[in-house]
């Protein structure tokens, strides 16, 4: 005898959003059913409930986190979610290890590579001067042109370096383009991935190990408080391998709700299968204390049960850990479980929250030398 599968509700919407995203996760390969719609006349229905398979739900809320679908109703769906992998570099030996991960990236999602340098000309940098020095406007113009060109130059080198390591088997194969933008380069690289809305960005970072940490990891970490994509940084020394395709198992910081559910579904797709074992870490807050009785356990529990019965192909560990010793029991979890790469959901929050209280994924950042994937939520 067999089960029928069981169906909850996703969402409520007025009946044009309703119908809206039943078509959009129809596209997608997600049955859809609309309750509660006034059948004489359907645009004045109110509170129309879309309602799938429990099974679907990971991939559904993926898809109804995305802000861009209700935005224009012209949108189409394909164009949503671009195959993309956003790739920033500064010429640099570690931004170069990170290329080599967005490009593993790249093939393993069939995507292509966008390869961002951002550069300042003197223009850019220079503050408003008076009209006593307007003599200096052309020079500035020469200076401005001169570093554009010189900026081309590099990024055509760089970009044969790249079309060599391919056909050598030194990169994964993908196709790539490049693009070089005047400004600062968290600037940069955040507008630009507003505007093509990558899949991923992978950055390269000094890492904790670094002589100067704060400085060389300050664009990946302001990229990681304002950037409403995901990122994966690639420290240069991390502590077990820098190949994506070799990172088995990770660890991931977590909380009970459906904003990390997401998170995880977004995690798994990204990893394309590398992953094999992930560990469930909560970091509990003031009223859910570590060392607590198995009533304190039970959500992060809960949590790993659901995730055992979505992603059975990926065995899952739940931990929790007591705030205060964080750095201690996090190296121990990592080498318990040989943990190749941290997860971090990343909560939005404004200037002011994070200078006087800044993210787990920006604290983790100066901390750790291990590849770390942060998943806006």
């Amino acid at each position: 005898m067999t089960t029928e599968p069981r169906h909850i509700t996703l969402a409520i919407h007025t009946y044009e959003h309703a119908l809206r995203l039943k078509t959009i996760l129809e596209h997608e390969g997600i049955a859809a059913t609309l309750q509660n719609v006034n059948l004489e006349n359907p645009r004045v229905a109110a509170g129309v409930r879309v309602r799938i398979s429990e099974s679907d739900l990971p991939k559904a809320l993926r898809i109804i986190e995305n802000p861009e679908i209700f935005k224009n109703p012209e949108l189409d769906i394909s164009t949503a979610f671009n195959k993309l992998v956003i790739a920033p570099t500064d010429f640099s030996t570690g931004s170069h290890e990170a290329m080599k991960v967005a490009f593993a990236f790249a093939a393993a999602h069939k995507a292509s590579v966008e390869i961002v340098h951002a550069f300042m000309t003197a223009s850019s940098q220079s503050m408003e001067l008076t009209d006593s020095l307007d003599f200096d406007e052309v020079a500035e113009i020469e200076m401005d042109a001169e570093a554009t060109s010189d900026t081309e130059k590099m990024m055509r080198r760089y970009a044969a370096r790249i079309r060599e390591e391919i056909k050598h088997g030194q990169l994964s194969p993908a196709p790539f383009h490049t693009i070089i933008r005047d400004g600062l380069p968290e600037e940069v690289i955040v507008n630009t991935a507003k505007e093509r809305h990558p899949l991923i960005i992978v950055m390269g970072t000094r890492g904790a190990g670094s002589g100067e940490p704060r400085i060389m990891g300050s664009v990946t970490a302001e990229v990681l408080d304002t950037c409403r994509f995901p990122v994966f940084t690639l420290p240069e020394k991390p502590v077990r391998t820098k190949d994506y395709d070799r990172m088995e198992t990770a660890l991931f910081f977590t909380s009970p709700d459906q904003q990390d559910i997401v998170a995880i579904d977004t995690f798994i797709r990204l990893s394309a299968g590398c992953i094999h074992k992930i560990v469930l870490v909560s970091i509990p807050g003031v009223t859910f204390k570590a060392g607590r009785s198995d009533e304190s356990a039970r959500p992060i529990g809960a949590l790993a049960e659901y995730c055992r019965s979505h992603y059975p192909d990926i065995e899952f560990v739940a931990k929790s850990v007591d705030r205060e010793k964080i750095d201690a029991e996090l190296k121990a979890l990592s080498d318990e479980h040989s943990v190749d790469l941290l997860a971090v959901p990343n909560k939005k929050k404004n200037l002011l929250a994070r200078f006087f209280n800044p993210t787990l994924a920006h604290r983790l950042l100066y901390v750790t030398d291990y590849p770390m994937m942060v998943i806006p939520v």
